[in-house]
C-alpha cells in the first residue's frame, strides 16, 4: 500500500510538472510573439521614410549582419534579412539582436552573395502568419507571388513557381548547386514533392531564389518555395 502510494505521488509530481511546463511554454510564446511584433514595427518605423524607402545606413546600426530587407507583393513577408557564420543563431535571435523564438529572416551562410545561382532564405512557419507564416498560403491558393529583395543602391524581384515539402533531413547547400544540372535535378526534386506549381519550366539562365520554412504535415519536414529572379 505505501508502495503504490509512493508511485501515485511520483506519477501526480511528474503530470504537474508536465502542465507546468506546457503553461510556461504558452505563455513564453504569448510573450515572445508580442515582443517579436514590437521589435520588427520598431525597426521598421526607424528604418523607412513615407515613400517606403530603406535607411540601411541606420540598419547597420542596429546590427551589422542585416545584409538586405524581403518582401512579399501583398506585405504579410516585409522583414530585414540578415546572415551571420551559420544557420543556429538567427533562429531565436531577432533582427536587432535579441533573444526571441520567433528569430529573423537569414540567408544561407554559406550564400556569398544574393546574386549567386542558387540561394537559400529561412524562416519561422507561425500560426500568426508573421515570419515565413505566409508561405503557408502555398499549399492552397497563394494571394500572391512575387517577391522583392531591397539592397542598397538596387533591389531584385522574384517570382515564385513551384514549392514543394520535403524531408527536414534532405541536406541543402547552395555550393551543391553552381551547374544548371544540379539545379535541374533540385527543380525536378521539388516538383515531385510540389504542393504548388505554375508549371514552369526551367531555364540555363534562371537564378534560383528559394524560401525554406518548417510545416507540420509531417514530422521534421521543410517547405521549400522556388522563385526565379526576374530580368
Amino acid at each position: 500500500m505505501k508502495r503504490q502510494k509512493i508511485l501515485l505521488n511520483i506519477l501526480i509530481i511528474i503530470v504537474a510538472i508536465f502542465f507546468a511546463t506546457r503553461v510556461f511554454s504558452y505563455f513564453k510564446n504569448l510573450s515572445d510573439d508580442k515582443k517579436s511584433k514590437e521589435i520588427y514595427l520598431d525597426i521598421e518605423n526607424t528604418s523607412k521614410d513615407e515613400s517606403d524607402e530603406i535607411d540601411f545606413e541606420h540598419l547597420k546600426t542596429l546590427n551589422k549582419d542585416i545584409v538586405a530587407w524581403i518582401k512579399s507583393g501583398e506585405g504579410s513577408i516585409d522583414y530585414p534579412l540578415v546572415q551571420c557564420e551559420d544557420n543556429e543563431k538567427y533562429l531565436r535571435t531577432a533582427a536587432n539582436g535579441d533573444t526571441n523564438i520567433f528569430g529573423a529572416i537569414f540567408l544561407d551562410y554559406r550564400n556569398n552573395s544574393l546574386d549567386e545561382p542558387f540561394v537559400l532564405i529561412y524562416g519561422h512557419m507561425t500560426k500568426n502568419r508573421s515570419m515565413f507564416g505566409s508561405l503557408n498560403d502555398f499549399k492552397g491558393q497563394p494571394c500572391h507571388d512575387d517577391f522583392t529583395i531591397y539592397r542598397e543602391g538596387s533591389k531584385l524581384k522574384t517570382k515564385a513557381v513551384l514549392a514543394g515539402i520535403i524531408s527536414g533531413e534532405t541536406m541543402l547547400d547552395p555550393r551543391d548547386f553552381s551547374s544548371f544540372d544540379k539545379r535541374q535535378d533540385f527543380y525536378k526534386f521539388i516538383r515531385s514533392h510540389a504542393v504548388y506549381d505554375t508549371g514552369y519550366e526551367l531555364k540555363e539562365d534562371d537564378k534560383l531564389i528559394n524560401l525554406v520554412t518548417c510545416t507540420y504535415e509531417k514530422r521534421n519536414s521543410r517547405l521549400v518555395l522556388v522563385t526565379v529572379l526576374e530580368d
